[in-house]
């Protein structure tokens, strides 16, 4: 059974975790850079070659714009997976340590604060 070991960067980044293993890279045919419409194409009239052309382009622009929208809406979500939720992750074990550590009592930690009691007592 192979074991997988998850590679962190020096800021302790788990980057490798989303990455495809064993992708082979895709080599496409050289193609020519441009390729000219022959003169005796029937799907050339000028009418038809112009609406498909705007079709094209419009679909390229939505396209894009949706790729825009996906980028923008990921880089939150990116910050708060790498930045906070380490954060958060730390500070909670920080806390657990202080809790459990000696000397602490725990009945002081747990004692309910004095204006949110006196709040209480009022409200009843």
């Amino acid at each position: 059974m192979e074991e997988t070991r998850v590679k962190t960067s020096s800021h302790g980044y788990e980057l490798d975790k989303y990455m495809q293993k064993n992708v082979k890279p895709i080599s496409m045919p050289r193609m020519q850079s441009f390729k000219r419409a022959e003169t005796d194409d029937p799907g050339q009239s000028s009418h038809r070659a112009t609406m498909e052309t705007s079709i094209i382009k419009g679909l390229i622009v939505s396209y894009f714009d949706t790729v825009r929208k996906t980028i923008n809406d990921m880089v939150p979500k990116t910050v708060m997976a790498f930045l906070v939720n380490k954060a958060k992750n730390q500070s909670q074990h920080v806390l657990v340590q202080k809790i459990y550590s000696e000397g602490v009592n725990l009945n002081e930690l747990l004692a309910e604060d004095q204006e949110t009691k006196m709040q209480r007592e009022k409200t009843e």
